[in-house]
């Protein structure tokens, strides 16, 4: 697999700005790499999610935009998003495939001998004559 060469917004508020390590530096920065990983409708409903955290009025919604760099049209869009729940947003199962645990109602036939595949899956297995 090939580098991304994606972009990671710079915070700009006022605690980031100050050039004096801060906790909430680490915490924006960390922000602002999830951010750089996650799709179009995934970035404006996590800033969403973040601007309720910190206060949907207009302080949550401009500190989500100084520390992401998303407009703050984009937000609000976000926050509608949620308060329907979703609802008419296009899903796509964005896991690979093959990827993930196999489903509790699926067995390992590996693990089984011949007769017990054959019950599982439900046909006859081929009599080869070796005993």
């Amino acid at each position: 697999m090939s580098p991304v060469n994606l972009r990671i917004n710079q915070c700009t508020c006022e605690i980031c700005r100050l050039g004096v390590e801060h906790p909430e530096q680490v915490r924006h920065r960390h922000i602002n790499l999830l951010m750089s990983r996650l799709d179009e409708q995934q970035r404006r409903w996590f800033a969403a999610v973040l601007a309720e955290q910190y206060g949907v009025e207009l302080r949550g919604v401009y500190l989500v935009t100084q520390i992401t760099g998303l407009n703050e049209k984009t937000i609000r869009k976000g926050l509608k998003d949620l308060e329907s729940g979703l609802v008419d947003m296009k899903f796509e199962c964005v896991r690979r495939p093959g990827a993930g645990r196999p489903g509790k109602d699926r067995v390992n036939l590996h693990i089984l001998s011949g007769s017990e595949q054959t019950t599982l899956i439900g046909y006859e297995q081929p009599d080869t004559g070796v005993a």
